[in-house]
């Protein structure tokens, strides 16, 4: 509580100071029989690893396009060089903390607006297809509203983020995560707390076979949109 006081008592400091913007990259290291272990048991482990390394590389790519600054939230806490190596200098890098995913997701806010930043959003690596003009408009949705959130169709949420003073702890606190009630959850809590949110389009989690079958039906036809991860899943049949 006492850092967070002081990191309010402090934006009064900031606001003649250019106003900083950043995306929090939430990632996991690409081990085989570590990540989208549910997808796996359907397309097997070494499909799944690979998938999940042309995510976070779609992702990365649309991410480099933004004018905000990018910072990877990565896990484990040792796998700082191998990220740094494969996404490289353009990005900065934050280990994850410990503690469920609200927690994780509240300690990388927090360490954002300790390092003075006025608007934070954060991102998974499950939607490979994020625009760089969906990114931009959380930031725009962020000058009127205290928060923002993307509804994942999967009852989720792929987007979230504050104003450095609209910032709200307890969204992260009590949430039954990895369900189909948590953006439900979220947006009650927005609610209890009179949080002003703004709400962005629904995109897809691909975390199972159906997601993954109904995502590319959806891409196949584009062009320039999830470039890997597309080529990866046409080289799968």
């Amino acid at each position: 509580m006492a850092i967070w006081y002081n990191l309010l008592q402090n934006k009064t400091d900031r606001k003649n100071e250019v106003r900083k913007e950043c995306v929090l990259f939430f990632a996991k290291w690409p081990e085989k029989g570590k990540v989208k272990t549910r997808l796996a048991r359907d397309i097997g482990s070494d499909h799944a690893v690979n998938l999940y390394r042309c995510f976070i590389l779609d992702l990365a790519e649309t991410l480099k396009k933004l004018s905000q600054d990018v910072i990877v939230c990565y896990s484990p806490k040792n796998a700082e060089p191998m990220f740094r190596s494969w996404l490289g200098d353009q990005f900065s890098y934050f280990p994850q903390s410990d503690g469920d995913l609200g927690m994780r997701m509240k300690k990388s806010f927090v360490q954002a607006f300790e390092k003075k930043y006025d608007r934070a959003v954060l991102i998974g690596s499950d939607c490979p297809d994020l625009t760089q003009k969906v990114l931009e408009q959380a930031f725009v949705e962020l000058t009127n509203a205290n928060a923002v959130i993307g509804p994942a169709a999967d009852g989720g949420y792929w987007l979230i983020g504050f104003q450095v003073s609209g910032f709200c702890p307890p969204v992260f606190e009590g949430i039954s995560w990895s369900t189909e009630t948590v953006f439900a959850e979220t947006m009650k809590k927005f609610t209890q707390k009179k949080i002003n949110a703004a709400v962005l389009p629904k995109y897809m989690d691909i975390d199972t076979i159906t997601n993954l079958r109904e995502w590319h039906e959806r891409h196949e036809p584009s062009f320039g949109c999830a470039f890997h991860t597309r080529s990866y899943i046409k080289s799968m049949k």
